[in-house]
């Protein structure tokens, strides 16, 4: 019954490693990007996972794994963000002032999610260089 436990993600002890993931203006945070590599190694190299929670690269492929994943984290969550910015716009033509109101304040947090993440985007980019997102937008 105990290792049925920790399959369900419900039933898993908090981890103080996986909070604060997050992404800003000047591109991924390190917890995130930890994560992603530590995700991202090979079999192989499991037994270096010491040395890429200390910053060391451990693999290459798994580093470039790691910007890509972010970047495609990122684009999700601006289509999403986009998505909420065009039907807050449709709902701000059809409500009362104090509904515009609210609304209003989401759509400055919205616009600020937006100019963040495009941000980020555009951080990762100068990191993985044109050649890597090309195969992102090809594959």
């Amino acid at each position: 019954m105990e290792d049925l436990q920790y399959e369900n993600p419900d039933y898993m002890p908090p981890c103080p490693s996986l909070s604060n993931l997050t992404v800003s203006s000047d591109g991924p945070s390190w917890r995130l990007m930890t994560a992603l590599k530590l995700l991202a190694l090979p079999q192989a190299a499991y037994p270096s996972w010491k040395a890429v929670l200390l910053g060391q690269s451990v693999c290459d492929d798994s580093e470039q794994w790691a910007g890509r994943t972010a970047w495609i984290l990122c684009q999700r969550l601006l289509q999403d963000t986009n998505a909420s910015m065009e039907k807050i716009s449709s709902l701000l033509q059809h409500c009362d002032k104090p509904t515009k109101e609210q609304l209003g304040v989401i759509r400055s947090l919205r616009q600020e999610e937006q100019n963040i993440l495009e941000s980020c985007m555009r951080v990762l980019h100068g990191i993985l260089g044109e050649s890597s997102l090309t195969q992102l937008q090809q594959g």
